[in-house]
């Protein structure tokens, strides 16, 4: 009798750990996700009846369920309300819908006057809003600027910053 019980709580304890392995391979295949598509060199562009909104330049880009995972990659916005054209650069950058994650070496130029260098920028494709947490330098004309995180509405023009060192340039005439 004892060894009926030995033999049955032996067989019930290997299922038992068994089981749980083959769950715990699943869900790491799972996290896993591999991509859809996969470009070298690409260019995507964004179009409306009128003209070009949005131009994309990529070595890498990758498309997976939810997003899409660019390497070394450059956005060029163009503004339909103002003349000018913004351009955001970075080594990473993660699209989800119309939300974008610039990661490393992360830089905005808003045509000849505002540049901003940071290692992290995020974009509304949306509400067309730039902004960060962390600090960035960069300058606005001739004028150099740092701070701590940004907020940059490119509809309305305002822009917002935390711990801001501005320094203006005195040009002598």
């Amino acid at each position: 009798m004892a060894l009926k019980v030995f033999v049955y709580s032996i067989l019930f304890l290997s299922g038992f750990l068994v089981l749980g392995n083959v769950d715990t391979n699943v869900e790491k295949e799972n996290k896993t996700e591999a991509a859809l598509l996969n470009f070298k060199d690409a260019t995507m562009y964004t179009l409306t009846q009128d003209n070009i909104t949005r131009i994309i330049n990529a070595k890498e880009v990758y498309r997976f369920k939810n997003k899409d995972l660019m390497y070394n990659a450059t956005i060029i916005l163009n503004n339909e309300l103002s003349v000018g054209s913004d351009t955001i650069k970075a080594d990473i950058m993660e699209k989800r819908a119309q939300k974008y994650t610039f990661i490393n070496n992360a830089s905005f130029q808003r045509d000849n006057y505002l540049f901003l260098k940071s290692n992290e920028f995020f974009y509304n494709g949306e509400t067309q809003i730039l902004t960060n947490t962390i600090d960035y330098t960069g300058y606005y004309y001739n004028n150099t600027l740092a701070g701590d995180s940004i907020y940059y509405n490119n509809l309305k023009n305002i822009f917002k910053s935390k711990n801001v060192h501005f320094e203006v340039e005195i040009q002598n005439n």
